[in-house]
């Protein structure tokens, strides 16, 4: 009898070092869990900032080529009257 109660209680130890050994391994788990979303967070966050970024480059270029076409428009019709009034 006292053979089955040792036999039970060295399995009760066994149970209790395999559930505390599950339970860090989880608790890791979590924490990489917790740091893979955080970081999915932040690379969100950059490209966000980065399209935002994109997008007003894109805006200023086309408000540039739309300046840079006016100031040759204007040139060739400023050169044009010059040349007109040389002849």
């Amino acid at each position: 009898m006292q053979r089955d109660v040792d036999d039970l209680k060295a399995k009760l130890e066994a149970k209790q070092d395999e559930f505390e050994l599950l339970e860090r391994e989880y608790k890791k788990l979590q924490d990489k869990h917790r740091d893979t979303l955080n970081t999915e967070y932040a690379l969100q966050t950059a490209k966000e900032h980065l399209e935002a970024s994109m997008r007003v480059m894109q805006e200023d270029m086309q408000r540039l080529g739309a300046e840079y076409d006016e100031a040759v428009y204007t040139l060739k019709k400023e050169q044009k009257e010059l040349i007109q009034q040389i002849a």
